[in-house]
């Protein structure tokens, strides 16, 4: 994208696939490796796009509300969304984390596309699992709002999911 900000999403998502299989065949543990990919580009007049697979999650926020503008690429989503298990079901599905969709080797990956925009104070947070099965969305949204700052927010995050995390928990920060 530094390149040539204007390479399609269709293509980076190809590039990585392709770059995930050629570093497969160099060792056994490789072959099996796989990984989410989510990428947000900000236009200067606020137009956001994101390309997405797997589970990473994309919320923004805007004044008081939360809207997340990724879905969920796994089995325990499409159980949802199917109306095979309830939100709460789902909470203790133990095949909560098998994805649908990630980059890998041998797995073909489902590229979500979104268009939106955001305006001045707007704030996106892009959060892994480690982060959301924590902290529900009112929670981030919350936090959010009670931060003056992206820091501020930042570190309230980390004070909250510090003691009570059990898996690795990333999250970006944009206002």
């Amino acid at each position: 994208l530094q390149k040539n900000p204007e390479t399609s999403f269709s293509d980076i998502f190809s590039a990585v696939a392709l770059s995930i299989k050629e570093k497969s065949k160099e060792d056994l543990i490789s072959s099996n490796m796989a990984t989410t990919l989510t990428i947000c580009k900000i236009r200067q007049n606020g137009l956001v796009h994101i390309g997405h697979t797997g589970d990473t999650r994309v919320y923004h926020l805007r004044s008081n509300g939360i809207i997340q503008k990724t879905k969920d690429q796994t089995e325990v989503a499409a159980l949802v969304e199917a109306g095979i298990l309830s939100k709460t079901q789902a909470q203790r599905y133990p095949r909560r984390s098998v994805l649908r969709s990630a980059m890998g080797a041998n797995i073909q990956y489902d590229l979500f596309q979104a268009n939106f925009q955001m305006n001045r104070g707007d704030r996106l947070i892009l959060v892994t699992d480690g982060i959301y099965r924590t902290l529900n969305k009112t929670q981030i949204r919350d936090l959010s709002i009670e931060s003056s700052s992206t820091e501020d927010l930042s570190s309230k995050m980390i004070a909250r999911l510090t003691d009570s995390n059990e898996d690795d928990a990333t999250a970006v920060i944009i206002e």
